[in-house]
């Protein structure tokens, strides 16, 4: 991603609209609140905008990488890459919502998993604390995965998690088959291992969903994705409807609102986590 300098940093704003340029239509509904996240907006005419596709707009620039982002004063947004924020989620709430929380809630959301499957969540840290509290409202039956016990157990049953597996003591993939076996597993620990160690704790059919960025490769067998029939997607964020969507549900669930949140991302996250939002 080339940056040009000098650039003010800050992919995750929320702010009040004061000016509205002259080509913007709609102009009356843009009184309330508004977040920015990490997709600065679609442009509307590439091959992939014309096809629907518009997180992999090619043309499609990042907040406070080619453009500046939130910690400016003030900023210029386009319209299409405009979040709105419900009246009862506060900025500090919501801010938080526009990397990991969209991230997370689009790759579940998406997921070929359903309401009472198993879904595991590898890495409770900056994504994943968000992903086992969006699981257990989907109404999935959520397996937290992190590196020790303890306090880290504790933390993810009281977001919400089922089952809580210490992956530096328990081997994830009989684990998670002891427990029937994960239609999906959010992976977002960044590390390629990770991904395919959770591959063989998925029932047939199942998929695991890679949120971590990461160079390092991850080895598949072709044996396990031909007979067991797995699959392994990856997920980068979400349209501005889907923003939307996010903030909406966070509101109605008290999704990231109470000390639960603020101890994990106090806590530095996962061991395992590229703490991305």
């Amino acid at each position: 991603m080339p940056i040009a300098w000098p650039r003010v940093p800050g992919h995750e704003a929320v702010g009040r609209i004061e000016v509205i340029g002259s080509g913007v239509e709609g102009a009356g509904r843009w009184a309330n609140a508004w977040a920015w996240a990490s997709s600065a907006g679609s442009c509307g005419y590439c091959e992939y905008c014309r096809d629907g596709d518009l997180v992999n707009c090619i043309n499609q620039g990042y907040t406070g990488v080619q453009q500046d982002g939130g910690y400016a004063e003030v900023m210029i947004a386009k319209a299409s890459g405009l979040i709105a924020v419900p009246d009862d989620l506060s900025s500090v709430d919501a801010a938080p919502l526009l990397c990991a929380g969209l991230t997370t809630f689009s790759a579940l959301r998406n997921s070929p998993a359903r309401a009472g499957d198993l879904v595991a969540v590898f890495g409770v840290g900056g994504l994943g604390h968000l992903g086992v509290q969006y699981g257990r409202r989907m109404g999935f039956e959520v397996v937290a995965i992190d590196r020790g016990g303890g306090d880290r157990a504790e933390l993810s049953k009281k977001l919400g998690a089922h089952h809580y597996i210490d992956s530096s003591s328990t081997d994830v993939a009989k684990a998670l088959q002891a427990l029937g076996g994960a239609q999906m597993v959010l992976a977002t620990a960044q590390a390629g291992k990770a991904v395919a160690a959770a591959l063989g704790g998925l029932r047939r059919g199942g998929v695991v969903i890679s949120l971590g960025a990461s160079d390092e490769p991850i080895e598949l067998s072709a044996f396990d994705l031909l007979f067991r029939q797995l699959g392994v997607d990856g997920a980068l964020t979400g349209t501005s409807k889907a923003g939307d969507a996010t903030l909406r549900f966070s509101a109605m669930s008290e999704v990231g609102r109470d000390d639960r949140n603020h101890a994990a991302r106090k806590g530095g996250g996962s061991l395992l986590e590229d703490d991305v939002g």
